[in-house]
């Protein structure tokens, strides 16, 4: 029978052998374990970064869907701001004084001869009247409305109308509702106005000066 090599291995070459073999599986097994700890460090990075990537993602959502929400309700109350009917209060009407033009000779205004609510008509009246011969007029404008009924009344014993003319033509015809403080009377053919009543002779001499009224009288009203 022939023996192979291994039967002449001595036991300190065993020994070295075995160490040898114990080396390599180590080196070996050392080798696995870093492979398996890189592969587990990268799943481990990569878990991390997809949470974190997930989280960013997550909350860009969030705060799109917000945004997108607080827009939908600010553009829902500018709507309804701006198709909300107001109720405006009622104010109260002011009411609106009627503007009247009275006519007065010049420098003289206690005595109006007539009112008129139209400026054109007071025009004209002013026209006849300076036709006449008689003192130059002059139109107020005023709010008060003046009629026959409220001339002054005194308790005085004798009362005075001045005469402003004589004519053979009704020159007034058109304007004798408008009278306020002068007067017509036909009498002979002639067409008279007047002016008054004046409480005194002296008050109808007054009034001649001031308008300065030539070759007329005073008469008892």
């Amino acid at each position: 029978m022939k023996l192979s090599n291994n039967d002449f291995i001595t036991e300190e070459e065993k020994e070295i052998l075995r160490k040898d073999a114990i080396d390599k599986e180590f080196t070996r097994l050392t080798k696995h374990l870093k492979v398996k700890s890189r592969i587990i460090n990268f799943y481990r990075i990569a878990l991390a970064t997809g949470l974190i990537g997930f989280s960013i993602f997550y909350y860009n959502i969030r705060f799109q869907d917000e945004e997108q929400k607080q827009f939908s309700l600010n553009k829902q109350q500018t709507v309804q701001a701006a198709t909300k009917i107001t109720v405006k209060k009622k104010e109260p009407k002011v009411a609106t004084s009627t503007l009247y033009f009275t006519v007065f000779f010049l420098n003289e205004n206690n005595h109006p001869l007539a009112q008129f609510k139209s400026k054109e008509k007071a025009l004209k009246f002013c026209e006849i009247i300076g036709k006449m011969d008689l003192p130059t007029t002059t139109i107020v404008r005023e709010t008060t409305k003046r009629t026959k009924n409220k001339l002054q009344s005194q308790i005085y014993p004798y009362k005075y109308t001045v005469q402003l003319g004589a004519y053979n033509q009704d020159f007034l015809k058109d304007f004798k509702d408008h009278f306020i403080w002068m007067s017509y009377q036909q009498q002979d053919e002639y067409h008279k106005y007047r002016i008054g009543p004046f409480y005194g002779y002296s008050k109808g001499k007054q009034f001649m000066g001031a308008i300065n009224l030539q070759d007329n009288y005073i008469l008892a009203y």
